[in-house]
């Protein structure tokens, strides 16, 4: 299992990997906004810098690193003699053929020949160990951004998968203090990167289904209030929502991520309308094919842990409150592309179960998010949660695991299920 490192953990990686590097680039921008405005353009954008930029080798061939020993010159120079000892050729005495025989001869040669194919050996050897404890990494890249917004507009779809003309989901991802660092051909192995992803505060606000206008996308000035349409999905949780306890080409990619102190909003929709699936569907795009190249088999394992969260749910016709509380859960999967297989395990720890009577007269619906001073703000009653308060503990589980194999057959529309 991979548990992503805290705050301390990373800036130790990020400081160590920035300083052994060939290339640093640090980017800092204080307000960031971007908006992608369909799925194609961000499809595109994708490929232009996976395919087109990230796949692109020069064409002029490399200059061969091998020394070839000098031809034997009668002339004494030198510089001969420099480079000589410098790429481990030496100069041994001269023997007079005439007071030495041709057996001791050739037996002196055989001598100097092994020592010094000895010598580059061990110069050789020795040089690979350090490139491998002291490698020097090729490019380092760190963004800073300071108060950022990401606006995604998700294609909405119906049961059979098809595309809903004129219809899109919204999706708005507001963080504060977020960094990303990336470091490729670390220690001098190019086929080692890595890219860390810290952020200290985020909100997520969605909408399943809104009516496409027609024209471009206008962004948000900086400070100006959101679409009042979107409803707070994943925010920070409150103070009082927390209980206090390779043979063939192939790409691995391993990813843990770690989120404390949030709450989940849960509202009931379709499948098409969450936020989840759109927000899934919306990255899941193609490659485009490239004249000579084979993608390799691409597997992914993802590790999520949530700490002190918390899941919030509200029903509409029921006059009842609901709390999930998660001391620390986990979430491990293993999922391969082109494969109909998958593995998914659960465990989860201190969870518990708040049922509250309490409902306040009206559920607001509209919310306005807007970016303002140092901090993201959601306008709108009613998010606060206070479990000692206004909730009774009805569900108390101190350790829960679940293994899943998930397969999904050629001719099922829904994956079978197999509890290990």
């Amino acid at each position: 299992m991979i548990i992503p490192g805290d705050k301390q953990e990373m800036s130790d990686f990020i400081d160590q990997a920035s300083v052994n590097s060939r290339f640093k680039l640090d980017i800092t921008l204080p307000y960031a906004i971007m908006q992608l405005s369909s799925k194609h353009f961000y499809e595109v954008l994708y490929n232009r810098i996976n395919t087109d930029m990230l796949l692109w080798e020069p064409s002029a061939p490399k200059p061969s690193s091998t020394v070839s020993p000098p031809a034997v010159s009668s002339e004494y120079n030198p510089s001969h003699s420099t480079l000589l000892q410098d790429i481990g050729y030496t100069f041994g005495p001269c023997k007079s053929g005439i007071k030495n025989d041709s057996d001791s001869d050739s037996d002196d040669a055989v001598y100097h020949s092994v020592y010094e194919h000895t010598q580059r050996q061990k110069r050789r050897q020795l040089l690979e160990s350090q490139n491998i404890a002291f490698g020097q990494s090729f490019l380092t890249l760190s963004l800073n951004v300071g108060h950022g917004v990401i606006g995604l507009q998700t294609p909405v779809r119906d049961t059979i998968g098809n595309v809903i003309p004129n219809q899109h989901g919204e999706l708005d991802i507001l963080l504060d203090d977020g960094n990303l660092f990336a470091v490729s051909s670390y220690k001098g192995n190019p086929e080692l990167g890595f890219i860390c992803i810290q952020v200290n505060k985020a909100a997520i606000n969605h909408n399943g289904m809104l009516p496409t206008a027609g024209g471009f996308v206008n962004l948000p000035y900086i400070g100006s209030p959101r679409s009042s349409t979107l409803r707070p999905t994943i925010y920070e949780s409150g103070p009082g929502a927390s209980t206090g306890k390779t043979q063939v080409a192939q790409w691995n990619f391993r990813v843990a991520a770690g989120i404390r102190g949030a709450t989940l909003r849960h509202y009931v929709t379709s499948s098409a309308s969450s936020w989840l699936t759109q927000l899934v569907d919306f990255f899941d795009v193609l490659d485009y094919p490239v004249p000579g190249y084979s993608p390799p088999r691409v597997i992914t394992e993802l590790h999520l842990h949530l700490w002190d969260c918390a899941i919030d749910y509200r029903p509409l016709h029921l006059p009842l409150l609901s709390v999930i509380t998660l001391g620390s859960f986990s979430v491990s999967s293993n999922m391969a592309a082109q494969t109909n297989t998958s593995t998914l395990r659960f465990i989860a720890e201190d969870a518990a179960l708040f049922i509250s009577d309490k409902v306040p007269s009206k559920q607001p619906s509209a919310r306005r998010v807007r970016l303002q001073g140092d901090s993201v703000e959601s306008s709108g009653g009613g998010l606060a949660v206070d479990l000692r308060r206004d909730y009774v503990c009805v569900l108390d589980m101190g350790l829960f695991e679940l293994s899943l194999r998930l397969y999904e057959g050629p001719h099922t529309s829904t994956p079978k299920v197999c509890c290990i």
